[in-house]
């Protein structure tokens, strides 16, 4: 869980920022950041590591504006639930998750 809050909080960092705008890396490398909503994403998750596949889908999708469905594996589909019920609770909008 921990991880996976690292993730959605490392993409959250970008989702204000600007067009074509250079961001700080670790390293010595420069990365940009071009955000461009598409609307609704799809993205389709393993079974391993549920919670951290749907959090390196989420955070992106979420981050650039869009809306996400997403499809767990049919072997984890709860944890999956649990999280998208979780975000409704820390404030994000009702419909912006959909499992």
């Amino acid at each position: 869980i921990a991880v996976t809050a690292e993730q959605i909080r490392f993409f959250a960092e970008f989702a204000d920022k600007e067009g074509s705008e250079l961001v700080p890396t670790d390293d010595a490398s420069l990365g940009m950041i071009m955000s461009e909503p598409y609307g609704v994403v799809g993205a389709i998750t393993p079974w391993n590591f549920p919670i951290s596949m749907a959090g390196w889908k989420l955070g992106p999708a979420l981050a650039a504006g869009n809306a996400v469905v997403l499809k767990p594996s049919e072997m984890t589909p709860f944890s999956v639930v649990c999280m998208a019920q979780l975000a409704i609770r820390a404030g994000l909008p009702a419909g912006l998750i959909n499992v």
